[in-house]
Parts: structure tokens; sequence; C-alpha cells
């Protein structure tokens, strides 16, 4: 059975942080102009993600840290062995510096990016929305104004989504706004900056984490899941034409992508590139599907989705390779 652990490497992390912001033009789209890092595990994305932004616009974002404490506090929580256990109550540690030569003059008015490294429950997040709101709003009436009149905006990233039932809901404006660079199933992750041994290996393990031999970039669940299959028969359907339009193929494609960890570059090709980088993708999908299919590990059933997929992903790009 395979271990519910799951090791993540800093390079897995940049080559994600890179995808999302291109998959959601981030900086285009949606264009922060603050950011507010949950530390500790949303400090490092954050530095990564301000990076990318500036080589959009050249500019630096600057970033705010909050602390907030979901996890039970347990000797070497999160470290080698010791995985953390989500609490009950969100705590607050740290919150926004609104003194000093650098505290922020205000919220009012912002495209505000909180970032974090995980979304699992959501109570992190809905918390520290609310608690944001509760700001915004306080702003508003120093200054005189009505309830949402600064038209100021919230917007999460976080590296990974798990792909779970979640115990809050976040407002329906800030999910307009909502870019999570992978979603995964709900096991363990551990982060790079959680160990505390050799670093080296801790990357080597994070290649072990994959199915196939794809090398870095995207991490998949070494035992095929309900939604791995799903996706495909799905994709499946919508291709049983092959002069269904590239539109309509996009986001099944994407999902079934996602799904089994493909490269975010064949992604990001079948989701957002144009016709002729999207069948690419496509054809790179069926390469990389075409390696998996009879293994050992895959049901009867998922290989005759896989098969059926190549076959009619292979018929879409021969119709439409104009």
């Amino acid at each position: 059975m395979a271990s519910n652990k799951l090791h993540i490497s800093y390079n897995q992390i940049h080559q994600l942080i890179d995808y999302a912001v291109k998959r959601f033009h981030l900086g285009d789209d949606y264009s922060p102009d603050l950011m507010i890092a949950i530390g500790g595990g949303g400090f490092i994305p954050a530095r990564i993600l301000r990076s990318f932004l500036k080589a959009k616009h050249g500019r630096n974002i600057p970033i705010q840290a909050i602390g907030l404490s979901l996890y039970e506090e347990l000797p070497n929580a999160g470290q080698d062995g010791v995985p953390e256990i989500p609490g009950v109550q969100v705590t607050k540690t740290q919150w926004l510096n609104f003194g000093g030569a650098d505290s922020l003059v205000s919220l009012l008015g912002r495209k505000i990016l909180i970032v974090d490294e995980v979304d699992d429950s959501r109570k992190t997040l809905v918390y520290a929305v609310a608690e944001l709101l509760k700001d915004i709003r306080a702003q508003e009436i120093q200054a005189g104004m009505n309830p949402g009149e600064s038209n100021t905006e919230i917007g999460i990233f976080v590296v990974y989504n798990k792909d779970k039932p979640k115990a809050e809901e976040l407002p329906e404006a800030v999910m307009r706004h909502y870019y999570p660079a992978a979603t995964t199933p709900d096991r363990w992750l551990f982060f790079p900056w959680d160990c505390t041994t050799d670093i080296g290996v801790h990357t080597e393990l994070s290649k072990q984490d994959i199915y196939g031999t794809v090398g870095e970039g995207w991490h998949r669940q070494p035992s095929v899941s309900p939604e791995q299959i799903e996706s495909l028969k799905d994709a499946n359907v919508t291709l049983v034409s092959g002069f269904v339009c590239l539109a309509r193929i996009r986001e099944p494609l994407g999902l079934v992508g996602g799904y089994w960890g493909m490269d975010p570059e064949i992604i990001f090709q079948v989701s957002a590139g144009s016709p002729r980088t999207a069948i690419r993708g496509i054809l790179a999908m069926c390469d990389f599907l075409a390696k998996l299919r009879g293994s050992p590990e895959l049901s009867d059933e998922t290989n005759s989705q896989i098969t059926l997929f190549i076959e009619r992903a292979n018929i879409w790009v021969r119709i439409n390779n104009i």
C-alpha cells in the first residue's frame, strides 16, 4: 500500500508557481498590489510568486506576513515522521503591521492576494479573509465610506489544494480570484522547509513520489484514484466527435493532465495555448499515457480508458491539424 506521505521539493514548488502564473494570467487578469503571506508555509511561495509577477511588470509587490495556527502544536509537528494534525480553532499569532516606517497606509482600493502553501480544511483561509474584511471595513468607516465602496478585492493563491470536502467556505467574491497551482489527493504533504535531515535525500524521495519517471514538476499518487479514471471518461465523452471545437475540450483535457500529474507545460498548452500549441500538448498527453498503458498497477478499465483516450485524441488531432 502506498505511503500517505508525499515529499515535495523546492523545484516542484517553483515550477508549479511558474505554471500557475501562466495558467491563471496572474498579473494581467488579476494584478495584485499587495501580497499577504500566511506563516510559515506561505512565506517561500509568496517570495517566488513575487519574482514571477515582477518579471511581467517590473515592480516588486510588497509582502506582509501574518501568523495563523490551525494545526495542533505537537513536538516537531510537520517534520520527519511527525504529521501535522488539523486542529479545531484558528489562532492569530501575528497580524498586519499598521505602524512604523514600512506600515500600510491603507488597504482600501487594493487588490490583495493571500498566499499559503496548502488549502486543507480551508479554515485558515476563511479566518484570514474574515479578519481582513474587518480591517477593510474599519478603514472604510474611518474614511466615511459605505461598505464595499472602496472596491477592495481579495484573492487567494495556494500551491496545493487538497481534493476533499472543506470545513468552511470562502465568500463568492473571493472564490472568483482563487488560484490553486495544483490539486492533490488528501495526503500528508511533506514540504522541503520541514525537512531537518538531508535535503538531497528529500529531493530524491520527491521524485519517487510520482507515478512513472517524468522527473520533477508535478506530482501524482502512486495508485490510480477514482478522479483520475473519471477525468479520462469525461475527456473521452467530449472527444467522441473529432469535430468538437477546441474550446470544449480544453477543460476536460486540462483535468486529465492535472489528475494524472503531467508536466505543467503540457497542461498549459492544452488549457490555454494557441491551436497549434494545444495540438502539441495533446500529442504529448498521448505519449505520456502510452508509457503508462499496460502497467500491472493499472486495472483493465483504466487501460481501456487510456487506449480510448489515445485513439480519440489522435483522431481529433488529424481532423483539426490544419
